[in-house]
């Protein structure tokens, strides 16, 4: 953009034209509601609304600078404006480097596009419940069921899907937890940045937590499955730790699990973690209550709820039982 604008100036000033070559435009698009600034010798300023392709402004082709302005969600990424020669390093060079600085600290880790952030989230209380992919009812369906009924945070783990397809269950599953509950996407930091979602739980194999903050941004949720003490102790700058095997289970077959800790092991994985404790496996509806006397944060369950005659109803009585 910047070389087109310098070589207007230049073909303006061979022709002995004091006009812009690219004419008296003054819209700018970004992805929000954006603002362009006109500010020209004898003429008021002239902010506008846009939201077409970017383009120039200016008086004439002396007066055509660039200004980039720091982020808020108030401003746009960028805002083009006509200035004085001696405005333009008092003001324009120094925007740059600003906002530079801010692009390089917080937009490639933010979990929305353009650096616009939004407010951090801490773990809601209740129940954590995990859409499992070897259901037999659709993820969604699911999704909607657990939000139904009552559902802190709904978690996806579809292990066996494409990335493709998980970002778009993900991204639909987002509005349906919009305001209602918390999402987390299993194992995949990535599509939980795409989609937009509100955090991302990691197993022992898969990133360390600080690789994926550095995907997800400071946002969102990051949690982690731990197992022992140790575990527990490296995970520790995690917003989250999920500890288990409470109780036997059959839900993570799949991988190695050490015997179940029992509701003793949970109360002294809760006095030990700096961080809010999910507890999970083999939890139904006959251990809520314990598992929330424990001092958890939330009791997760995939079972339990994927396999219900009825997963909202299901949900439901778990989330009241955990209330009580």
């Amino acid at each position: 953009m910047l070389t087109t604008a310098w070589r207007a100036r230049s073909t303006a000033s061979t022709s002995g034209v004091r006009r812009a070559a690219l004419g008296a435009v003054d819209s700018v698009a970004t992805r929000r509601n954006a603002t362009t600034q006109r500010v020209g010798p004898n003429s008021p300023s002239v902010v506008n609304s846009v939201s077409t392709l970017p383009a120039f402004s200016a008086r004439s082709s002396s007066d055509l600078r660039c200004r980039w302005y720091s982020f808020s969600s108030s401003r746009p990424f960028f805002m083009y404006r006509s200035t004085t020669r001696r405005s333009r390093y008092l003001s324009g060079i120094s925007s740059f480097f600003s906002a530079t600085a801010q692009l390089l600290r917080w937009g490639a880790a933010s979990s929305t596009p353009l650096g616009y952030r939004t407010n951090v989230r801490s773990l809601p209380a209740g129940i954590y419940a995990i859409v499992d992919g070897s259901a037999a009812r659709p993820p969604l369906d699911l999704v909607g069921a657990f939000v139904r009924g009552g559902a802190a945070v709904v978690q996806l783990r579809l292990k066996q899907v494409g990335a493709g397809e998980l970002l778009r269950i993900a991204r639909d599953a987002r509005k349906l937890c919009a305001g209602r509950a918390a999402l987390v996407i299993n194992d995949r930091p990535d599509v939980a940045r795409l989609a937009e979602a509100d955090g991302v739980h990691l197993g022992q194999e898969d990133l360390p937590w600080r690789a994926a903050r550095a995907i997800v941004g400071p946002e969102a949720l990051v949690g982690v499955s731990t197992h022992s003490d140790a575990e527990i102790d490296a995970a520790q700058g995690a917003d989250y730790v999920g500890f288990g095997p409470i109780f036997p289970t059959a839900s993570k077959a799949e991988s190695p699990l050490p015997p179940p800790h029992g509701i003793d092991g949970l109360r002294r994985a809760v006095q030990r973690s700096k961080a809010p404790v999910v507890a999970i496996g083999g939890i139904g509806i006959e251990q809520i209550r314990d598992v929330a006397k424990s001092g958890a944060r939330c009791a997760a369950a995939i079972a339990q709820l994927c396999n219900a005659s009825d997963p909202e109803a299901a949900t439901r009585d778990m989330a009241q039982a955990f209330q009580r």
